[in-house]
């Protein structure tokens, strides 16, 4: 009888213990779901405010009845997309608005209508099969339009349903004009086909030409007489040395006797005797030159203004 006592004792307290298990559960679930429900209360904000915000992060400006923004709420709170025509469409996502970018800039919100449709399509060359890239689709009448992408596509959105005429245009084609019957809350695919067209123009005439030579530019620098008998340094007369020692702008290396004319490399230069080209007027290391003073009667350096007659030179011609 003993035994029979304790056994019923211990299973009392067993579903006592059991049934409090279960009250303290639904208390801590109580408390989760109302943390969670006050969170996602939180995690709302007015979409005037988001308005408000959206406007000074993006320095945009909006155009919209305030009627329409009373009572509503969004998720948004900072920037998702990289540009705000995408960033207001996640913004506006729940709230029954849509947008659409005015010629203004200007972006207005509206109702959304189920007498909305969209067009979405692709612009090639009807003999090449090949896209066409940045055409103009465009609905007749109206500033509504898109240029196509790399690969000819195009879309247009939140356009009113009902007869509407659209235009496919590109540069060096014939304009196409297709209706289409716009089904509220659906969606048209359409495909165009551009021919390429002649570009005809009135024939352009030149006339009364009358060709101007100019001025024929005398020597810049002339170096004659006694003065090509000057001794430069040692050895004989050197009429270049002399030429290097009269005239600014021309310089001769007398380790090497390389002839510079204004900072010219060797070779940018061409000697000339009696129009006649030489090659490496200066021997013996620059101690004697292979021009004599007693065979020249002047030097004639010309640093700029030298004709093609003369030949295509960086430096000058002597």
């Amino acid at each position: 009888m003993l035994a029979l006592a304790s056994g019923f004792l211990l299973f009392v307290l067993l579903r006592l213990n059991a049934i409090r298990a279960v009250l303290l559960g639904m208390a801590l679930l109580a408390c989760s779901t109302a943390t969670d429900a006050q969170a996602q209360t939180s995690y709302y904000i007015s979409l005037h405010d988001a308005l408000v915000d959206f406007q000074n992060i993006w320095d945009v400006d909006l155009a919209y009845d305030a009627k329409l923004v009373e009572n509503k709420w969004t998720t948004w709170s900072k920037p998702i997309k990289r540009n705000p025509e995408d960033d207001l469409k996640v913004l506006l996502v729940g709230t029954g608005l849509i947008s659409d970018r005015l010629e203004s800039g200007t972006y207005g919100l509206a109702q959304a209508t189920t007498r909305r449709a969209t067009i979405s399509g692709t612009v090639a060359d009807s003999y090449t099969g090949l896209p066409l890239e940045e055409a103009t689709v465009q609905i007749a009448g109206t500033l509504i339009g898109a240029a196509t992408d790399d690969q000819g596509r195009f879309t247009l959105e939140h356009v009113a349903a009902g007869n509407v005429v659209l235009e496919f245009r590109f540069v060096g084609y014939e304009t196409i004009r297709e209706p289409v019957l716009l089904v509220p809350g659906g969606h048209q695919s359409l495909d165009a086909k551009l021919k390429q067209k002649q570009i005809v123009h009135p024939p352009i005439e030149v006339w009364d030409i009358h060709l101007h030579s100019l001025p024929q530019i005398g020597p810049l620098n002339l170096v004659e007489g006694a003065r090509l008998d000057q001794v430069g340094g040692a050895g004989t007369a050197d009429v270049l040395r002399s030429v290097k020692t009269d005239v600014p702008g021309v310089a001769m290396d007398e380790k090497s006797g390389n002839f510079h004319i204004q900072g010219g490399g060797q070779g940018e230069h061409q000697f000339m005797l009696d129009g006649s080209r030489i090659f490496e007027p200066v021997h013996l290391n620059g101690l004697a030159s292979g021009l004599s003073s007693l065979a020249l009667d002047k030097v004639e350096i010309y640093k700029a203004g030298f004709g093609p007659s003369r030949g295509s030179y960086l430096s000058g011609v002597i």
